[in-house]
């Protein structure tokens, strides 16, 4: 409910579109997107264990490219959730993380 309220107040500031990426609250897999269709609650699949970085990136930049290839803002929102999803799915760990050398 506090996504909705947040994604009304930034419309309310002129953002044609809104849409809030869940991240890490709750399940970490809904998101909110407010267009001209509405608000529209996007459930995914959560995926647990899996140390990934650039998630929100890769969302916001396909998003960009499916609205270039001319893909109304919700399919292109719906493709890159499902293009995320699949991209942690197939990831691979590498290297023991981030180390700071003293």
């Amino acid at each position: 409910d506090e996504m909705k309220i947040a994604a009304r107040a930034l419309h309310e500031l002129g953002a044609k579109n809104v849409f809030l990426k869940g991240g890490h609250i709750g399940d970490g897999a809904t998101d909110i997107l407010l267009s001209g269709a509405g608000i529209k609650v996007l459930r995914g699949e959560p995926i647990t264990g899996a140390q990934v970085h650039g998630t929100g990136c890769m969302l916001s930049s396909t998003i960009a490219a499916e609205m270039a290839r001319g893909k109304p803002v919700i399919e292109a929102v719906a493709t890159a959730k499902k293009a995320v999803n699949r991209a942690i799915k197939n990831s691979i760990t590498l290297g023991n993380g981030l180390k700071i050398i003293e």
